[in-house]
């Protein structure tokens, strides 16, 4: 049986909540879902990164394989995160205050994360409840602990207000947080004699209920596991190639459009495709701008296998940009394009200046290149010589479906790998421009070699700017943070940064002890040009 922390005792940090960063609209995440879907923004809690810690945060795609992408409430986001991994939250319906509540009851000071730690007010809700029966009842007053945001975390706080019927409360938190319309299945109400916690029917400590439920799942243990509907697996192909190659013109052709109009693509463009067979196969093509080619290396770990399309019949200036192109493209994104099926389309054959596909793969030395195909084509059916798709086209589309589905689970794999690496990648380089920045602020603000410091505090105030930023009591800080709010000059940004090691918002960075943090600033003070001590 679970037994509630008793009074006083330290509770453990909650779960990251500040608010959510949406990523941009302008270019779109590889993969992203149809800006239609119900599922969009909608309240999430994720197992992150599998695992086993839960995060708040919102759908910010729906992918075509049905995975979604997450933009987590601290800032940060994942991809492909796959449905098993998510808990949709229970909406929360408008509560509409009456013109006049009644005074909530007096919120008795509970243990918190400091000694002092008392909830100064209660949430408006109205309050439907009397006071706290004589017995361990769900009343206003009671202590319980509850399922933080239905996220699997459970915290200690006390009910301030019972609404709906006594179907839902208003918490306040013993961290000084509050939360309203709390669902009765997430409150575990506390004995206050025994300090267990109460059998109440409902609630997330319901005898009853979990005795079914075992039962329950007993019975489809023993049935053995459903069926699983499998649906055919998505395949992601990136389309690459300068403005003007036919990009767009091939894929939409392929994708059923007798007369596609050419058009300069402005932005990531995604193109949902369905092959019939014997298994359906769906694709998904990511169209990208030629006249974003720095765009185009962090699409590339997205995609299982790669078309680039050149212009066969360009001029010498313009093809001499095409052959550049391809080969930057190659040097950039090799580390994810090497071993994916690769198709290059020597595009407007239709054309008498049209270079053969001979002629375009010796200059771009796809000569002997493993798992790379070139074919020559005509992108537009009304310019091919039947008025129709030209059949090479759908031979090359298909000869990339094959090489995917024949590696699908290996390729599968790495774009995993790849991702993660990327993702350490970028990473690793903003801890680097942040020690840059850090550097920058002793250098040139708070010691700077000429004239007066700038932005920096009195030590006075740089301690309690620094309590303030780590939510630690002034009083109880260590001497070290005094040495360190010197050897910053107590300037404003350089101690945010401190704090930031010592209390992270992100989920990715380590949590410093003050000894580390010093140890940072000695560095930091070194690359500077500083001496250790001042």
């Amino acid at each position: 049986t679970d037994v509630a922390p008793p009074a006083g005792a330290p509770v453990a940090p909650s779960p990251t909540r500040s608010p959510v960063q949406q990523e941009p609209v302008a270019f779109a995440s590889p993969g992203a879902g149809e800006e239609s879907s119900p599922l969009l923004n909608a309240a999430v809690t994720v197992n992150y990164r599998n695992s086993g810690n839960l995060f708040p945060g919102k759908i910010s795609a729906v992918n075509a394989d049905g995975t979604y992408n997450i933009a987590y409430d601290d800032g940060d986001s994942e991809k492909n995160v796959p449905e098993s991994r998510v808990i949709f939250n229970e909406p929360e319906a408008p509560v509409k205050a009456p013109e006049e509540a009644p005074e909530p009851a007096p919120v008795a000071p509970s243990p918190a994360k400091t000694p002092a730690a008392v909830v100064a007010e209660a949430p408006s809700t109205p309050v439907e409840s009397a006071a706290p029966a004589a017995g361990p009842a769900l009343a206003v007053g009671a202590r319980v602990q509850v399922n933080y945001r239905s996220s699997g975390n459970y915290f200690p706080g006390m009910i301030s207000a019972v609404t709906d019927g006594g179907a839902k409360f208003s918490i306040a938190y013993d961290d000084g947080e509050t939360e309203d319309r709390v669902l009765k299945k997430n409150v575990k109400l506390i004995d206050p004699v025994t300090g267990g916690f109460v059998d109440v029917p409902g609630t997330a400590v319901d005898a009853a209920a979990e005795a079914a439920a075992a039962a329950e799942a007993k019975a489809a243990a023993a049935a053995g596991p459903p069926p699983v509907k499998k649906g055919p697996k998505p395949l992601t192909v990136g389309v690459f190639g300068l403005t003007g190659a036919g990009k767009s013109t091939m894929v939409v052709a392929l994708n059923g459009d007798p007369d596609p109009k050419p058009t300069k693509t402005i932005g990531f463009r995604r193109h949902n495709m369905t092959i019939g067979g014997d298994v359906d196969v769906k694709i998904v093509f990511y169209d990208m701008p030629g006249s974003m080619q720095k765009k185009w290396e962090g699409y590339t770990t997205d995609v299982h296998g790669a078309i680039y399309v050149v212009d066969a019949a360009a001029d010498e200036a313009q093809w001499a940009k095409s052959v550049a192109a391809y080969k930057k493209f190659d040097a950039e994104c090799a580390k994810f394009v090497d071993g994916k099926p690769m198709l290059v389309v020597a595009n407007k054959q239709d054309l008498e200046s049209a270079r053969s596909p001979e002629a375009v793969s010796e200059e771009l030395g796809l000569a002997g290149r493993e798992h790379t195909e070139v074919l020559g084509v005509t992108a537009h059916p009304k310019r091919h010589t039947t008025g129709e798709v030209d059949e090479r086209a759908e031979r090359g589309l298909m000869w990339v479906v094959d090489a995917i589905k024949g590696r699908y689970d290996e390729l599968r794999e790495r774009v995993v790998k790849d991702e993660a690496n990327r993702e350490a990648e970028e990473f690793k380089a903003k801890l680097e421009r942040e020690k840059r920045v850090f550097c920058t602020i002793l250098r040139n603000k708070a010691f700077p070699e000429e004239g007066e410091p700038v932005e920096c505090m009195s030590l006075e105030d740089g301690l309690e700017f620094i309590a303030d930023e780590t939510g630690e009591l002034q009083e109880e800080l260590p001497p070290v943070v005094e040495q360190i709010c010197r050897l910053v000059n107590n300037h404003k940004v350089a101690l945010t940064m401190c704090g930031g090691l010592k209390k992270p918002v992100s989920k990715k960075k380590k949590k410093h002890s003050w000894d580390e943090i010093i140890a940072y600033v000695k560095e930091r003070r070194a690359e500077a040009g500083l001496p250790d001590e001042l």
